[in-house]
């Protein structure tokens, strides 16, 4: 008996884009707080840097990752096992950044100088979550195309 259920594609854009757009927020969060322990002119040095090399990550990587992911859910079959719209990578390179994250914040290494890396992260991922979600937007559109003007109103 399988538990994990089959979604259509469209969800798994919205489940992707979601997961990308929730832990980049949270990471922004967590960065911009550590800067509030940094004094005079640091917290602005250091969260332009963490924007700007987050902008930075996210066109020389992140939005290559997050347009093949969105590729390879695309190829999917329409109904999918909800957790596809990761690649089994996928799962592993999460584990891994958790791992990283909590070595980080272990470490003896200043919040504060940490926050760029944190904000870099978030914007990276802030960013890559809109092509999800932009995909998501464009399935639910050409349903509504589709469907006739009284096949939307049924349940």
């Amino acid at each position: 008996m399988n538990f994990i259920p089959t979604v259509h594609k469209k969800w798994l854009f919205l489940t992707a884009g979601s997961l990308w757009g929730i832990v980049g927020v949270f990471l922004l969060v967590r960065g911009v707080g550590w800067l509030q322990e940094a004094e005079g002119r640091m917290p602005l040095i250091l969260g332009t840097a963490g924007i700007g090399f987050g902008i930075l990550g996210y066109y020389s990587g992140f939005r290559r990752i997050a347009e093949q992911n969105a590729l390879r859910i695309h190829r999917l079959p329409d109904r999918s096992p909800l957790t596809s719209f990761l690649a089994p990578r996928g799962y592993v390179m999460i584990a891994l950044m958790i791992l990283l994250g909590f070595l980080l914040r272990q470490s003896p290494i200043p919040k504060p100088y940490l926050s760029p890396f944190y904000i870099a992260m978030g914007c990276a991922l802030l960013l890559g979550s809109s092509q999800f979600r932009s995909q998501f937007l464009t399935f639910t559109r050409t349903e509504r195309k589709t469907e006739g003007p009284n096949e939307s109103e049924s349940p």
